[in-house]
C-alpha cells in the first residue's frame, strides 16, 4: 500500500490525536508537525513520536513533500491555512467546526474544487479511514 505522507499542523490535539492515531495507520506516514503558537516542541515530540517539528506552518508546507496536511488548530485559522495547502496541491483533513461561518465555508469548497483534491472534516477521525481506502 502506498502511503500517503502527512504534515499536521496543530501541536495539541494534532501532536496528540491526529499524528498517533495516523501512526497505527498502514496508509499514512506522518513526516511533520508545526506549531501555531504554543511552542510546546518537546511535548508535541513525546505525544507523536515526530522528530521534524516546525515552528512555523507555512514552512512545513512549502519545505515538505505532503500528500496530506492536516489542519487541528484554532478556527480562526481553519481557513488561511486550508487555503494554502489546496494552493500547494494536496489534500486536507480540517479539524472541526471546519470554518467561523457560511461564507468561509463556501471559500473553502471553491478552493478545493479548485485544487481537485479531497477535503475531508475529521469527525472521530473516520475521515482517515476514508482517505486511507482511496
Amino acid at each position: 500500500m502506498e502511503k500517503f505522507r502527512a504534515g499536521v499542523i496543530g501541536t495539541g490535539f494534532g501532536a496528540k490525536v491526529h499524528a498517533p492515531m495516523m501512526d497505527h495507520h498502514e496508509g499514512f506516514d506522518v513526516v511533520a508537525i508545526s506549531s501555531v503558537s504554543r511552542g510546546n516542541f518537546e511535548e508535541a515530540r513525546k505525544a507523536s513520536g515526530i522528530e521534524n517539528i516546525y515552528t512555523d506552518w507555512r514552512q512545513m508546507i512549502e519545505q515538505e513533500k505532503l500528500d496530506l496536511v492536516v489542519v487541528a488548530s484554532a478556527v480562526h485559522l481553519h481557513k488561511e491555512m486550508v487555503a494554502a495547502a489546496f494552493e500547494k496541491g494536496v489534500h486536507v483533513v480540517c479539524e472541526k467546526p471546519m470554518a467561523l461561518d457560511v461564507a468561509e465555508t463556501e471559500e473553502m469548497i471553491t478552493e478545493r474544487d479548485s485544487a481537485g483534491k479531497l477535503g475531508l472534516i475529521s469527525t472521530m477521525n473516520s475521515a482517515f479511514f476514508r482517505l486511507a481506502q482511496r
